[in-house]
């Protein structure tokens, strides 16, 4: 028996346009739901928060974090070093984002809850705003507990 190779010319060109218009959507659908506001980067909700304060976060020496009531220049917490892993990740990526644009640390972060459960975290140097939900109650509740330890404004 002999092996044939049958060869039917270039690959069509209608499946391939189709997969490149297929992609093409799937990109505008998700930078339009991220740009509406349901993504983890949302707009400013309409209502006022019930409880909002503004926090400086700064790095100790041995790997913790001090956290600072910034309109009360107070200590409310320090998180120890290898601790609170997604808060310290959210700060870092946020930090990382002002040193992009060449800002520093001056200006506080505001972190703010709402009736509806909702908490945010928003860098008032950048204004980019980060909803906690999609990242689950747990991750939600280390931003809140600050919240509540600070000035509540």
């Amino acid at each position: 028996m002999s092996d044939h190779h049958h060869h039917n010319g270039p690959f069509p060109r209608g499946p391939l346009i189709a997969c490149f218009v297929l992609v093409g959507a799937v990109l505008l659908l998700v930078g339009g739901y991220r740009l509406s506001g349901q993504g983890p980067v949302a707009q400013a909700p309409t209502r006022p928060p019930v409880l909002a304060a503004d926090f400086h976060f700064r790095d100790r020496a041995d790997g913790g974090v001090l956290v600072y009531d910034a309109a009360q220049s107070r200590l409310v917490d320090e998180l120890e070093p290898g601790t609170h892993g997604f808060l310290r990740v959210t700060l870092r990526g946020m930090t990382r984002e002002r040193r992009n644009h060449g800002l520093g640390p001056e200006q506080p972060f505001r972190i703010a809850s709402w009736e509806n459960g909702e908490v945010e975290v928003l860098d008032h140097a950048t204004g980019r705003r980060i909803s906690l939900r999609p990242f689950g109650i747990e991750n939600a509740e280390s931003f809140a507990r600050l919240l509540r330890q600070g000035s509540g404004t």
